[in-house]
């Protein structure tokens, strides 16, 4: 499994308050995108947050459909609540659904390093074919994006 490393924003913090990123994939382990979120970030709930949002989503293997259909829907949920509790974090809302993805959970994190303690306890429990993590970014911080000049040049170019 790769993973980010953690800190790596360290030194563009330093030099800018604009978020930072880095990606890493690795077989069937789960993807991470790192992106700083903002120190009093406020949800669609209108509470303040200092804390970074996450999308979990995936689909359950063989085994995990089987404990989801022996347990119920509502058991995974509370599993998920748990888990988002031992990092200290919450867990906002979990979803089953149709299509390509069994599940779709928002939670908030601490930091990163929970974040990618979840997903590979997650991962590493067999109970998925495919398991996702996504950092959620708040509208002001699209707008730092897209405020940031980034230089590149293509290939040839």
């Amino acid at each position: 499994m790769s993973l980010p490393v953690l800190g790596s924003c360290e030194a563009e913090r330093r030099r800018s308050t604009a978020p930072c990123g880095r990606v890493a994939r690795g077989g069937h382990a789960p993807f991470f995108t790192a992106l700083e979120a903002p120190v009093g970030a406020v949800s669609r709930l209108g509470k303040e947050s200092s804390m970074p949002k996450y999308l979990f989503q995936g689909s359950y293997s063989q085994q995990g459909i089987s404990g989801v259909m022996q347990e119920g829907g509502s058991a995974r949920e509370a599993a998920a609540r748990e888990l988002a509790d031992s990092v200290g974090g919450t867990l906002e809302s979990y979803h089953f659904a149709f299509g390509s993805n069994d599940f779709y959970a928002i939670g908030e994190l601490p930091d990163h390093a929970a974040a990618i303690a979840v997903a590979a306890t997650a991962g590493a429990s067999g109970a998925f074919s495919h398991f996702e993590t996504i950092v959620l970014m708040t509208p002001a911080e699209a707008d730092a994006a897209v405020e940031r000049v980034a230089r590149y040049r293509p290939p040839g170019g």
